[in-house]
Formats: structure tokens, C-alpha cells, sequence
């Protein structure tokens, strides 16, 4: 998942060579965060990559997976990236 993605994406390369090299002298940090914090409205429909857009632009991050209310568990690399959710 993230080596494929690493591979076709210089930025998201650049964060996956941090996050496995030690000695960048930067703590990289995975973090969940609530999606509502980068929706524009409460019911704002966005597919992944619209949704990694904002990520980028607002924290400088790396949107590596998310999960839908309906499931239980996170989904990395989501296979239906463009669709919206």
C-alpha cells in the first residue's frame, strides 16, 4: 500500500523515507484526526483524493487511509479513491 503509493508519488515517497529513516532529526507522528476538521461544511461529500488535497494544503500531511462510518476499521490506501463518500 504505502510502498506502491510511495513510488507513484514523490511527496508521499518523501514522507515515507522519514517515517522509516532515523536519522532526519524529525519525530514524524501517524496521527487520526476527525475528517470534520477539514470538511467546508458539515455534510460535505469528498472522494480520498479530494480529501488529501485539503490534508496537504491545511497541515502539510499525508492522507494515508480513512474510515467511512459505516465500518469499523480504517481502510489504508482505499481502493475507491475517486469516488465520493
Amino acid at each position: 500500500g504505502m510502498f506502491v503509493m510511495g513510488s507513484a508519488d514523490k511527496s508521499v515517497y518523501n514522507v515515507v523515507m522519514q517515517l522509516l529513516s532515523p536519522e532526519t532529526g524529525v519525530t514524524p507522528q501517524i496521527t487520526a484526526t476527525p475528517v470534520k476538521h477539514f470538511l467546508h461544511f458539515p455534510q460535505e461529500m469528498l472522494s480520498f483524493f479530494d480529501l488529501q488535497t485539503r490534508v496537504i494544503q491545511r497541515c502539510g500531511g499525508v492522507l494515508l487511509g480513512w474510515r467511512l462510518s459505516s465500518d469499523r476499521y480504517a481502510a489504508l490506501n482505499p481502493a475507491k479513491k475517486t469516488e465520493e463518500q
